[in-house]
């Protein structure tokens, strides 16, 4: 139960991470196209550019003030779950610091909740053994008693007993239940080696799909750092030619939106490597 709550809080922690970096993405590009609309704007006046295009830049700036509000919105409702998930009566705004998951060693499975409970039935299937065999064992009991009854002082030696007995229990038929009771025993105990060996199995797989999303995820954030470059390269330049009217506001735009698109798709890809690095130390044995 621990385990589960510790991850569903880390889950909900990188999750309102990430919304909020797309809030700060949202937040940045709007600050750019702000600083743009002032330079179009003189351009417009002196005829620089069509006053469509510049209809067309305002209507994309109002959609990312837009997209900013959304993004905030989200980013709160994230930080609220959270605060429930953690029993915190808090409302206010808050910025988290980055989640940092240790990529370290993992469990081994001989170390995890359910082999130890496995271990405990395992132990408990043997003593029971013994107990069952023990029981259907010859016993010999020797019991001793002595007693004292008089009211005469006098004649006290008269009135003192002792006696010392001997019993010998032999089980001579007992229907087979000795027999069913170590056959069903030994069934518990092979039911639970099956299970443990089925688990141990799906731990290991569990392990290494983990593994391989999180070397492809790894390569994905790579690629898209790459792209980026390209991407943010292309603006600056398309910036420049925007000043002198060589180049038309809709692939101006074009390029600001694939590069916001790049960054967003970028952050994403992030938090599902954290979100895979979280599963993979609090792999749940169901």
């Amino acid at each position: 139960m621990q385990k589960a709550l510790e991850q569903t809080i880390t889950d909900q922690y990188i999750t309102s991470y990430g919304n909020l970096q797309q809030y700060l993405l949202a937040l940045e590009i709007d600050s750019f196209l702000q600083n743009e609309d002032q330079v179009l704007q003189r351009l417009t006046r002196a005829a620089t550019f069509k006053q469509t295009d510049y209809l067309t830049f305002k209507v994309a700036l109002q959609g990312q003030r837009l997209a900013v509000q959304k993004a905030r919105a989200l980013y709160q409702n994230d930080i609220g779950t959270l605060n429930y998930l953690c029993g915190i009566d808090d409302s206010s705004w808050t910025v988290l610091k980055e989640p940092l998951i240790a990529d370290s060693a993992l469990t081994p499975f001989e170390n995890t909740p359910y082999f130890r409970g496995s271990k405990l039935d395992s132990i408990k299937n043997s003593s029971d053994a013994k107990i069952i065999k023990l029981n259907y064992k010859p016993k010999i009991s020797i019991f001793a008693d002595g007693g004292y009854q008089s009211s005469l002082i006098s004649q006290a030696y008269k009135n003192i007993g002792t006696s010392i007995g001997l019993t010998l229990t032999l089980p001579l038929y007992d229907g087979h239940q000795r027999r069913l009771s170590l056959l069903q025993n030994k069934l518990l105990e092979n039911t639970r080696k099956g299970y443990t060996d089925y688990y141990h199995k799906q731990y290991n797989q569990q392990i290494i799909q983990l593994t391989q999303q999180l070397d492809q995820y790894e390569s994905i954030i790579n690629e898209g750092a790459r792209q980026l470059i390209y991407a943010q390269t292309l603006v600056q330049a398309n910036k420049k030619q925007l000043t002198t009217g060589d180049i038309r506001m809709t692939d101006y735009l074009l390029s600001i939106n694939n590069y916001l698109n790049l960054r967003s798709a970028v952050i994403q890809n992030q938090m599902i490597r954290l979100s895979i690095l979280n599963q993979l130390h609090h792999i749940i044995l169901k």
